[in-house]
């Protein structure tokens, strides 16, 4: 089969409109914002180092957390 495009997408609404009867709510020119704008980061995403060198040291004495060097 051939990859469907937004325009054919949207031609084929009046199709399924009149088989199914429940309207079409496809827009063809819809085109989402980026990831970044949708959803929030993490704490401390947005600055780097994501951890203060206290935060750091005392993580690192928690056994079974972090990297494994």
């Amino acid at each position: 089969g051939r990859k469907p495009t937004a325009r054919s997408l949207a031609d084929s609404c009046a199709a399924f409109d009149r088989t199914y009867g429940t309207g079409c709510f496809y827009d063809p020119g819809f085109w989402p914002s980026s990831y970044a704008s949708r959803v929030l980061p993490r704490p401390g995403g947005l600055g780097w180092p994501a951890m203060t060198a206290g935060q750091e040291r005392a993580w690192s004495r928690i056994d079974g957390v972090g990297i494994a060097p």
